[in-house]
């Protein structure tokens, strides 16, 4: 790896990677490395038995990196030290222990080692800085952020509330084991001693944010953000466990192994510009908006969700949960994509739907601390992406706590036919692989190998370019949308989730043009294309859900129970005594209405009272009369018109003498030729 001396003159002990390495360099700095392990007292840990120095140990004349290697020290050991330490990066930068000042309190004098934390010579933990103070924008929740080394010799970070401190120090040592890091179990020497040495103040101070995403023009990740952070930085601050979001590999491992399968691929490169999209939400103040895709079992639905998370190094979660537990999830997912796998494992109904609201609404429920005041609720803005081999309305029916599926719910989650129709599940292009089963096995494997990098090059582009990024956004939807343009008379739901498509297709040809997504022009704006008009499919039209909802449910219940519910009290014959129409006096149980053959096809005749209720769903007043318009357009209800302040008005319901049941409101249905 080094050729000559001038190649190893400025080196760092973090690009030394195996032991040639360390062999080969100690020939020319031989001299300089004693001097600076004499000078810095380096690699004390004596109670740590990986480490093979001594405490006092002073190298002899000549001590190099070779006869360290001799004695045990290896480059994964060296460079998890180097690594651990602070952050200037000279050879052996423990000799930068001499800049840490003394900490001078009530119980001593505190001395910060690479070895650790020293009060009176007393040993109190292993390495531990404080290196800021935060708190909240709102000024309460103060809390120290400290660096250590843990057991495994790997730099960590912790958060520790400032209201551990005044307490016996039992609490705050319980925090730190637990998280690995080494303490002094006397309560003298240890953990009574803490609370001294860290009720410091560091001169950094941290504005703490509850969730990812953006704030101001910056945008906060678990342990990194992106942007030019005003006067204080941001940082991620959760109570319990940190969300995860992992970056691994380059984006040309990405784009070679994940990105090139996306051409021709329509559910693929509408997923990954979806979850591109869902990071300009709240600059761009849009609403939440989701998809769910429906199909048999593996035919890949889930495949697109690992390809989607691997953008951000996101979790897949699953529909197995709570309401509760989802909130939590969605608000880590803030202003970035939320993952539910396989509706079919929801608890229940019940739970389903709370879920769709409050994914559509981006926002939690209301709740009270310990003192009955109310806390702030939780609010987020997230893309989530479902799968399920069942639709919401099938799920609404199953078993415990059924629901109705509302037109608020079907336009927050779209739902969309995960099977592309080519017969290789969803997909349109296999390049190469003898079937769609082993390439969603290689995107799936791919996706958790490298992971996180496309997202972190978006986020730098954004937060570089974000004004223009807003700009940008705006005009490139609105070319999409006038490329696909809808028919007069389209309902109003299903423009706005046009509006969320145009979104997404706009973010993945932005995607596009600065080279993160290797596809052609257009070919974002064709994918969303697709899957919006199969969106319109799945719906059943671009009329309003209500209306295209009474219609089938007035189908399904005739078909379902035209023969069981409904009685025939005509045409049974005349009576041979008195020459007069006999009643049919047929048994129906839990009676609909009746129902009367003519021109070879049966009119049926509901009660008003089990119309309402059963396909009208108890609605009222202007509700009632749009869906009883819906029918009487569509040629199902039979009308009767009546003056009525001079004006022609249509009655949807008759009154009727039906044979051995007097006259009764009902309503007539015929059902319309086909």
């Amino acid at each position: 790896m080094f050729d000559n001396k001038d190649d190893i003159e400025d080196v760092q002990i973090e690009e030394i990677i195996c032991p040639a390495d360390i062999e080969h360099i100690s020939q020319y700095v031989s001299q300089d490395v004693a001097l600076i392990m004499e000078d810095a007292c380096l690699f004390s840990y004596t109670d740590i038995d990986n480490m093979p120095y001594d405490t006092q140990r002073i190298p002899p004349q000549g001590y190099d990196l070779a006869d360290a290697q001799k004695e045990g020290w290896t480059p994964q050991l060296i460079k998890a030290l180097i690594g651990s330490l602070p952050d200037e990066n000279k050879l052996f930068s423990g000799v930068l222990c001499s800049q840490l000042k003394p900490i001078k309190t009530e119980a001593g004098q505190y001395i910060l080692k690479p070895a650790g934390v020293f009060c009176e010579d007393k040993k109190i933990c292993a390495f531990l800085n404080p290196i800021a103070s935060c708190r909240t924008l709102n000024g309460d929740q103060w809390t120290l952020l400290v660096q250590f080394i843990d057991k495994d010799f790997k730099k960590r970070e912790i958060f520790i509330p400032n209201k551990l401190l005044p307490k016996d120090g039992s609490a705050l040592s319980e925090l730190l084991i637990d998280s690995g890091l080494w303490i002094n179990v006397d309560p003298k020497a240890g953990r009574q001693n803490l609370k001294y040495y860290l009720n410091q103040t560091p001169k950094e101070r941290m504005v703490l944010v509850n969730k990812i995403g953006w704030h101001g023009q910056n945008y906060v990740f678990p342990d990194k953000a992106w942007g030019k952070p005003e006067r204080e930085k941001h940082k991620l601050y959760i109570q319990g466990t940190m969300p995860l979001y992992e970056e691994i590999g380059t984006i040309d491992q990405w784009t070679q192994e994940i990105g090139k399968y996306l051409q021709g691929n329509s559910r693929l490169i509408f997923g990954v510009s979806m979850g591109l999209a869902s990071s300009l939400l709240t600059p761009l103040g849009r609403q939440n908006f989701g998809v769910h895709y429906i199909g048999y079992s593996s035919i890949g639905k889930s495949t697109i969700l690992y390809v989607v998370a691997s953008i951000f190094g996101a979790e897949v979660k699953s529909w197995r949960t709570t309401d509760n537990c989802a909130e939590a999830w969605a608000r880590e997912a803030n202003d970035n994509i939320f993952f539910l796998d396989e509706l079919g494992k929801a608890p229940n109904a019940s739970v389903v739907s709370e879920m769709l609201y409050m994914l559509g609404d981006g926002q939690g429920k209301g709740r009270a601390n310990r003192f009955g005041d109310a806390r702030d609720v939780t609010k987020f803005k997230t893309y989530p992406q479902s799968t399920g081999e069942m639709s919401f309305e099938d799920k609404m029916r199953q078993g415990f706590g059924k629901r109705n599926f509302f037109a608020g719910q079907s336009v927050r989650l779209a739902q969309i036919q995960a099977d592309a129709g080519q017969g290789m599940g969803i997909y349109e292009n296999l390049h190469g692989f003898k079937n769609g089963a082993l390439l969603s096995d290689h995107l799936v494997k791919s996706s958790l190998k490298y992971r996180g990098t496309l997202g972190d090059a978006w986020l730098s582009y954004c937060c570089q370019n974000y004004n223009d990024v807003l700009k940008k956004a705006e005009c490139y939807a609105q070319i999409w949308m006038d490329k696909y343009p809808l028919e007069n008379g389209t309902d109003g739901q299903v423009i706005r989730v046009k509006g969320h498509f145009a979104h997404i297709a706009a973010i993945g040809e932005m995607a596009i043009e600065q080279k993160l997504l290797p596809l052609k022009s257009g070919d974002v704006y064709e994918a969303v294309a697709i899957l919006f008009n199969d969106w319109l499919n799945q719906r059943g039209g671009v009329e309003s859900h209500e209306d295209m909802e009474v219609v089938q449910k007035l189908i399904s219940f005739i078909e379902e129970h035209g023969s069981s519910r409904f009685e025939n009290p005509w045409n049974a014959g005349e009576d041979e005594q008195t020459g007069r129409e006999r009643p049919n006096n047929e048994k129906v149980f839990d009676r609909a209405g009746f129902r009367k053959f003519v021109d070879e096809q049966y009119t049926y005749y509901f009660l008003s009272t089990v119309f309402t209720r059963d396909i009208l769903d108890g609605a009222k007043g202007a509700s009632q009369k749009a869906r009883l318009k819906k029918l009487a357009d569509s040629g199902y209800i039979q009308t009767t018109t009546e003056k009525k302040e001079g004006k022609d008005m249509n009655r949807y319901s008759k009154t009727e003498r039906i044979p051995s049941h007097g006259v009764k409101k009902v309503y007539v249905v015929r059902m319309p030729a086909e």
